[in-house]
């Protein structure tokens, strides 16, 4: 069955079609990927996720109507190294008979996804490596060794430099056909859904400024082959306990998704950062300030939403099920309707309803401070006349600048317009 998609998944690049109806309506959408069916189901304690507007499968699972988590055992036949160091499907990329996994993966879809118009979020999470030879270190190193040895097999007289250079790009080069070529057939088995890799781009080291270190840019930069054969692009923005820089970390990870974006042939494409709404590995949920760092933040720099990822551990009890119910009713579900709600009045005024706002950076403001608050005070008036201040969730303000025009993308890529001059700093995108 595969055979007669080999041709278009090897040779062609498909023209990138970007759907999803909440797309249509919202600027900003909050997406659920939290497996809590169990509080509703076994301890009869629901999760009202739609009165604040969360988008969420109906069965609350990790795959669903909406959504859709694959890990390396739901799609084809991923090789990695399982944690006692057995191989899984040949263990490295270069093992991998491409046939088999591609038929498996025409295979998998068909049980996932029985509805060929599906239109929801797939997000494919392969972790085990990363497809940058250097980025395999640590327990990652396996690879690197396996790859290695497979080169020393063919050719054992071989310098150690030689055998290294070879097994990189070999590694690399597998690595890629995988990936690519799974990313491909997918979007020709489902061409409304909204595809990508889980974690890409990554910013493993950050400047000051909030931008990624010109070293991780270069990385990123020989992925762009990865984010021009997706639909949607899933950074992480996972944010750890008492961590100082969350704000800074999470302004590089979507600069630089915004950056490699801007690269792409598709140049509209959406983001949908990974989030939590509580602190990784722990029960603890996000504080006010990291809301703001996450959630706000995401609004502010254009990203096209949110998905709120969580594990069993958010739902495994009736007591984790009533905190989480508490948290969502008194502190996270408002904070979204506040964000959300000001990402549409700013659409609706300034984009027509059809494009982003993008905060424009303190760095970049012109002018004296006078000017700055006169300004200020005057899209507040527009924006939100109707609201009190303390009804303003994430102090979410966007500075004006003359001049500047709002661009307005549609969910076609070859459908663009631009509006009439407006005061709205950056740009909009779909």
């Amino acid at each position: 069955m595969v055979k007669k998609y080999l041709p278009i998944i090897m040779f062609l690049h498909m023209a990138l079609v970007y759907s999803v109806e909440e797309d249509l309506h919202n600027p900003f959408n909050v997406v659920w990927a939290a497996p809590t069916f169990k509080c509703p189901e076994k301890f009869g304690i629901p999760l009202d996720l739609a009165k604040y507007g969360i988008i969420a499968n109906k069965n609350e699972h990790w795959k669903g109507d909406k959504i859709s988590l694959l890990g390396r055992n739901d799609l084809g036949l991923y090789p990695y190294y399982d944690d006692d160091g057995t191989t899984v499907n040949g263990g490295i990329p270069q093992l991998t008979n491409l046939t088999e996994h591609f038929e498996k993966v025409v295979e998998d879809f068909w049980i996932y996804f029985p509805d060929s118009n599906y239109s929801g979020w797939i997000v494919i999470d392969w972790e085990p490596w990363r497809p940058i030879w250097e980025r395999n270190w640590d327990p990652k190193m396996i690879y690197r060794n396996a790859s290695i040895s497979l080169v020393q097999e063919r050719h054992k007289d071989w310098p150690e430099d030689l055998i290294e250079e070879v097994a990189k790009f070999e590694f690399e080069t597998a690595a890629r056909n995988l990936i690519q070529g799974t990313l491909y057939l997918c979007m020709k088995l489902r061409p409304y859904a909204l595809l990508g890799l889980y974690e890409f781009p990554k910013c493993y080291k950050f400047s000051g400024q909030g931008t990624c270190s010109e070293a991780v840019q270069r990385q990123n930069d020989e992925l762009q082959w990865l984010y021009d054969s997706s639909t949607a692009l899933f950074p992480s923005i996972y944010v750890s306990y008492k961590q100082t820089d969350a704000k800074n970390f999470v302004k590089a990870t979507l600069t630089e998704a915004k950056r490699v974006t801007l690269k792409s042939e598709h140049s509209n494409k959406p983001i949908y950062p990974f989030g939590r709404f509580n602190y990784s590995h722990t029960s603890f949920y996000f504080t006010n300030v990291d809301l703001e760092n996450t959630i706000g933040q995401s609004v502010t720099e254009g990203m096209a939403g949110i998905v709120l990822w969580g594990d069993h551990n958010d739902s495994n009890s009736a007591p984790t099920c009533l905190g989480l119910k508490h948290y969502l009713d008194t502190m996270l579900g408002p904070y979204i309707v506040n964000v959300t709600k000001f990402a549409r009045k700013c659409s609706e005024a300034y984009c027509s309803g059809h494009g982003r706002c993008i905060r424009k950076d303190d760095d970049g403001y012109h002018g004296n401070e006078s000017q700055k608050i006169d300004e200020l005070q005057l899209l507040k008036q527009r924006i939100w006349s109707q609201y009190t201040e303390s009804e303003i969730y994430g102090n979410i303000i966007f500075k004006i600048r003359k001049k500047q025009k709002c661009n307005i993308l549609s969910l076609r890529p070859n459908m663009v317009s631009m509006d009439a001059n407006v005061t709205l700093v950056g740009m909009a995108t779909m």
